[in-house]
């Protein structure tokens, strides 16, 4: 298949769909020292507890090739990965997670393009808006939500994988002279180091109830029923390589935790029409039993805990801090600094305000802020703790 680039009237750079490991190894040794390549996954997630690879889609400035993971030994990309080349990629961090879980490895180099744009105060971050924007290409988006586990796939779907990388190298350019021309490739550049770095975010058991839907609902009586059911779901569906919702959907775990079976057949009764098996109810039952025990050696902390209503006026005043910052400066606010960031920087955790290039623009302002603030009021007052809220 070739496509025709509309970033070069009357150039094309032909699509392979690479199906054996010969093949991409020619591919690689073929392009063996490129300065950068463009780089995109496809990845299924509806069926297993984390994502699986589907496809790779590379290119360099002659050519593009799609990767079929189903039969290539992708191991072999380690060459690519650790040589010389900046892999370019439009939000790059659940590409990152996919590689590093199914294949054990991700690039060490990275030019993120929707970082850039973040940087950039852009109002659209999506590939399809930048590529319209700066390029004045409008990407078909149609194959988008298709399933990529499935074969054979499609021309459509392979012009659609192929577009995804096609016009990185031409962002790239743009990207890298706006930011040069406003003194942010540093931020680029760590913000890219940052993530490169950055573990896999699967979500630790002890904590899987900060992710309800919903959670703000739970009664402060439900809190603990609900983080050691939560636990129980993730580590089960983990196991079972499942997604969660499969098994036991928010609504009905909160549903449970607001209001905990008495006995073991009362639970069964409620969770007959959820995904959970009859071996497994017992599982759900010792999570109800620890709950009523009152056990809870980590299970109640919280990131929000700066919901407490004595540190909400602090929060605000610092939130209004960073807009005015990120309007000034012309960065995307939630970029900058969070509302998560703000309250870690009251805990004394790590955040964003770590980061070398924040320090003069944000950091010291907001640390000027607390501290200001922490000398006016009393200390039990500002001491944080990592308890649910109230």
């Amino acid at each position: 298949m070739a496509l025709t680039t509309p970033d070069e009237i009357g150039s094309e750079r032909s699509a392979e769909l690479v199906t054996t490991t010969d093949r991409l190894l020619e591919h690689l040794h073929l392009h063996e020292g490129e300065p950068r390549y463009g780089l995109d996954t496809e990845f299924a997630n509806q069926k297993t507890y984390y994502p699986r690879l589907a496809l790779i889609q590379i290119a360099w400035p002659d050519s593009v090739i799609l990767i079929d993971p189903f039969t290539v030994d992708c191991t072999q990309l380690r060459s690519l990965f650790d040589g010389p080349g900046i892999a370019i990629i439009h939000s790059a961090q659940n590409d990152l997670e996919v590689l590093d879980h199914s294949l054990g490895m991700k690039p060490s180099k990275l030019f993120d393009t929707q970082v850039a744009a973040l940087l950039l105060n852009y109002e659209g971050l999506s590939l399809q808006h930048l590529t319209s924007t700066l390029l004045g290409i409008d990407l078909d988006k149609g194959q988008q939500n298709q399933d990529w586990t499935r074969r054979p796939l499609s021309d459509r779907a392979l012009k659609y994988a192929a577009e995804d990388v096609l016009h990185l190298f031409a962002l790239m350019d743009l990207l890298s002279e706006a930011l040069a021309a406003k003194g942010r490739v540093m931020a680029l550049d760590e913000e890219c180091e940052f993530l490169l770095a950055a573990p896999s975010s699967r979500l630790e058991p002890d904590r899987a109830w900060w992710r309800l839907s919903g959670r703000e609902t739970i009664p402060p009586t439900a809190r603990l029923f609900a983080a050691h059911l939560a636990r129980t779901r993730e580590e089960l569906a983990e196991q079972l390589d499942l997604p969660k919702r499969k098994l036991l959907r928010d609504e009905h775990l909160i549903a449970l935790a607001t209001n905990p079976p008495t006995s073991l057949g009362a639970l069964r009764s409620k969770l007959s029409r959820s995904g959970v098996e009859d071996r497994d109810v017992n599982l759900f039952w010792e999570a109800v039993q620890a709950a009523n025990r009152g056990e809870a050696p980590h299970l109640i902390a919280s990131e929000r805990s700066g919901d407490r209503d004595d540190l909400r006026p602090i929060i605000a005043k610092l939130q209004v801090a960073v807009t005015a910052i990120a309007t000034e400066q012309e960065i995307n606010q939630g970029f900058l600094a969070s509302r998560r960031d703000l309250v870690a920087r009251l805990n004394g955790q790590p955040s964003k305000f770590d980061a070398a290039w924040r320090q003069a623009l944000v950091t010291e302002p907001i640390d000027q802020i607390i501290s200001a603030w922490r000398a006016t009021t009393p200390a039990s007052d500002t001491e944080l703790n990592n308890q649910a809220p109230d």
